[in-house]
Parts: C-alpha cells; structure tokens; sequence
C-alpha cells in the first residue's frame, strides 16, 4: 500500500468526520482490500459487498483506531477480513441448508388439506397446481410456503433473481386465474 502514516492520518482525519479524508482514503487502499477480499471470498460480487460493509465499518469505527497498536492499513485489512469471513460462513450454513432441504409437492398438498379443512378447495389448488408449469409451481411453494426469500431461492437454485421473481408473478397470476374458473 503507501506510506502507512499516511492512511493513520487519514484514519485520523475520518474520524473527525471529514468525508475528503474518507474519500482519499478509499482510493489509496481499495484495490488491496479488493485483491485481500477476492483470496478470501474467490467471488468479485461478494468481494463487492465484503468491502462495501468494511468501508463502512472504517468509517463509523475510525475513532476506535489507535496507531500504538498497529497500522491503519493493518487495522483496515482485519476488519475486511472479519467481514470476509463472515459472508462464508452466512454461505457455508446457507448452503448446508439447502443441501438437506428437499421439496415433497405431495406432502405440501397434505399440510394444505390439514390447514384448510375445505376439501373442494384444496382438490382446486391442487388441480390449478398441477396445470402451471412446474418452474412456477416451485417457486411458489418454496417462496410462498416454505419462506425462502427470492434471493436464497435464487442462490439455491442458481437463476437471476429477476427470473425468480417473473416466475412468482406469472405462477401467481395463473393459479389466481384457474382458482377464479
């Protein structure tokens, strides 16, 4: 990086508040907090996030730098890694989550007969189930039902969350329709 009493000063500066400091300091140091997030993370997007949420931590934390204890540049590269660490770890048990979690239409369907106690209409949810394609079906039993947020059924199933979120709607505004029929 540069000289290291020149990221304590601007560290200094930051923690007065002063947002040229912040700024100077975000471009002396942000492609080696990028390079150090990237050997952890191996992802350019969460890499992204882990420096965005580090930025952020530097400057809401820059009073709590104290030069005795080591370098500005030392004290910034520690709280990106924490960050850093952090998101694999929130990943890692995402991700062994959605391992051990399988879908089962049948038993959803038997859950809805046991909550609706209207057999007529859940005879019709099924049917109207059955007549959408299933990457709608899916989508809406795994988001509607089961709570997954569209970004973890998502990453789950590797698809843009924009593609997520057409499928919920158009899944939707089919079962809406074939309900009303």
């Amino acid at each position: 990086m540069h000289e290291s009493s020149e990221i304590d000063e601007l560290i200094v500066d930051i923690a007065h508040g002063d947002r040229v400091a912040f700024r100077a300091l975000y471009e002396l140091t942000a492609p080696k907090l990028f390079g150090c997030a990237m050997r952890i993370l191996k992802d350019a997007q969460k890499s992204a996030d882990a420096m965005q949420d580090a930025y952020l931590q530097i400057w809401r934390y820059a009073v709590r730098f104290d030069a005795l204890k080591g370098t500005g540049e030392a004290w910034m590269i520690g709280i990106l890694r924490f960050r850093a660490i952090d998101i694999t770890r929130r990943d890692r048990a995402r991700s062994e989550y959605f391992q051990e979690y399988e879908i089962d239409e049948n038993e959803t369907l038997k859950v809805l007969e046991r909550v609706d106690n209207m057999p007529e209409t859940t005879i019709a949810l099924r049917e109207c189930l059955e007549r959408i394609s299933e990457d709608q079906r899916r989508a809406l039993l795994e988001i509607h039902l089961y709570g997954f947020t569209g970004e973890e059924y998502a990453d789950l199933n590797q698809i843009p969350l924009g593609t997520i979120k057409s499928r919920v709607r158009r899944g939707l505004k089919n079962l809406r329709n074939c309900m009303e029929q």
